[in-house]
């Protein structure tokens, strides 16, 4: 069952949007996937056919039934216990399409891959809604209007955003409100209000004027955090109605963003005191679906052919470290959360050695063996560390104090004040690359060699093993 380690958190997805998607194979459809793929798609067919009243009832799907020639259900009630799955039959639908998708390695795989992408709902950035509640405000300061939604420009392509309150403060104020929509992202943005405050003054030397208000992050040199994208945002939406001879102030407000960064790596980045308006697009994919993991696969699959040793990088922090470190480009693959089923690919493809490169309050799950490490899944950040405390020699109440610690980078802190951070972190770092190890060779039945560097939210390097130190050197001649 190697396809069930490609997918070990794989994201779930409506047992009943599963089922509608069965159904909809044609025989000539049924023929190839049976072709291809003989003893799961026909499994997955004929789940599609027995659970679906609908497809009971087509005479086409009754002939595709009678066709195929496995007891699909005879067939769980003997492996599903094995594997610790639910009884329950729609649960195992989708552990069986899930299955199927990571074993499609052909043409055929763009069908279940453009499937699941039509199911995750895309959302949209924070830049977008605070364009959105900009351009509200303005227009109401000009006619008066209370618009219930606004058109925004994303370059190139054009969306409607609703917007929620609008209010003039005076005759040259306004204030109006949206709320956050990420879609099927797991971002903790969902349902923030992002307010804008836009006052029309006499015409300055600019015509639009960004302000950071409470809750937008401030970068170390007090600028606000509104980066590229959305200044080239808020000019392509606001220039063409500010009047020429007036100047347009506009300062975002994320009530809730200060303590919502705290649960980020804002810092890693240099963004102080709130949420920073970054990206590069206004469209928020969902980074934990199928289709994303898909991309990462294939991404790596390109690399791995040009490259025997390989540096994972969960996100952007990760990346602006390998750049730190002189580590090229082109051996860099980003992984997402999907650490576990990327490091057993990465086994598939013969990658000889992959260098792990991480924030260590993602990266230290895998030493729990937690090997897809979205906090929305699984978080035992603070179990694992004092876990290592107590293997490095600490007493109860260093224990405790971990336990005690209200984030991963708290209990460094602690850790440190104790004299016990080198020790316990240098532990969790072999634990990581031995827990890895053994996972890869359980799946692929292969050996790769995995180093681990683990940093902290400002990329400050915590500790790094031994085989990390030998990559490192590895990439520096390459």
């Amino acid at each position: 069952m190697l396809a069930y380690a490609l997918i070990p958190q794989s994201r779930r997805i409506g047992a009943s949007n599963v089922i509608v998607l069965l159904s909809e194979f044609t025989i000539t459809e049924y023929d190839y996937f049976r072709s291809k793929f003989n003893y799961f798609a026909i499994l997955l067919i004929e789940i599609g056919v027995e659970k679906n009243p609908d497809t009971r009832r087509s005479k086409e799907h009754s002939e595709l039934k009678h066709r195929t020639s496995v007891t699909a259900w005879k067939f769980l009630d003997t492996w599903f216990p094995v594997f610790g799955y639910p009884e329950n039959g729609s649960d195992r639908t989708i552990f069986l399409f899930e299955v199927l998708c990571s074993l499609l390695r052909s043409e055929s795989s763009k069908l279940f891959y453009s499937c699941v992408k039509k199911m995750a709902r895309t959302g949209y950035t924070l830049p977008v809604f605070a364009v959105a509640a900009a351009k509200a405000a303005l227009l109401h300061l000009q006619n008066f209007l209370v618009p219930s939604s606004v058109t925004v420009d994303l370059l190139p392509e054009s969306v409607e955003i609703p917007i929620e309150q609008v209010a003039d403060v005076d005759s040259a104020t306004a204030l109006a409100m949206t709320k956050s929509d990420p879609g099927d992202n797991l971002d903790l943005t969902r349902d923030t209000p992002v307010w804008a405050w836009v006052k029309l003054s006499q015409h300055q030397t600019r015509a639009l004027i960004l302000e950071a208000g409470v809750g937008v992050g401030k970068t170390a040199t007090g600028e606000a955090a509104i980066y590229n994208y959305a200044h080239r945002l808020f000019e392509a939406n606001l220039l063409p109605l500010i009047p020429t001879d007036k100047t347009a102030t506009v300062r975002i407000i994320l009530p809730h963003g200060r303590q919502l960064a705290q649960r980020t790596s804002n810092e890693a980045f240099g963004i102080l005191e709130g949420l920073g308006l970054l990206g590069t697009s206004g469209i928020s994919q969902p980074m934990s679906a199928a289709d994303h993991l898909e991309d990462f696969r294939i991404i790596l699959h390109d690399k791995a052919q040009h490259h025997s040793h390989l540096v994972f990088c969960i996100g952007s922090n990760g990346q602006q470290v390998a750049e730190s470190l002189s580590i090229p480009k082109e051996v860099i693959v980003t992984t997402g959360n999907w650490l576990g089923a990327l490091l057993v690919e990465a086994g598939l493809c013969k990658v000889r050695s992959v260098l792990l490169l991480g924030y260590q309050g993602k990266l230290i799950k895998l030493a729990g063996g937690i090997f897809n490490t979205s906090s929305h899944l699984a978080d035992a950040k603070l179990e694992i560390i004092a876990g290592a405390v107590a293997l490095s020699g600490g007493d109860i109440q260093a224990v405790h104090a971990v336990l005690q610690a209200q984030t991963a980078d708290a209990a460094h802190k602690t850790l440190i004040d104790l004299k016990l951070a080198d020790a316990v972190f240098s532990n969790l770092a072999q634990k990581i690359s031995q827990k890895a190890e053994n996972y890869v060779k359980k799946y692929a039945d292969v050996s790769l060699n995995i180093g681990v560097i683990l940093f902290d939210r400002k990329g400050k390097i915590i500790t790094q093993d031994a085989k990390a130190t030998e990559l490192i050197q590895l990439f520096s001649v390459i």
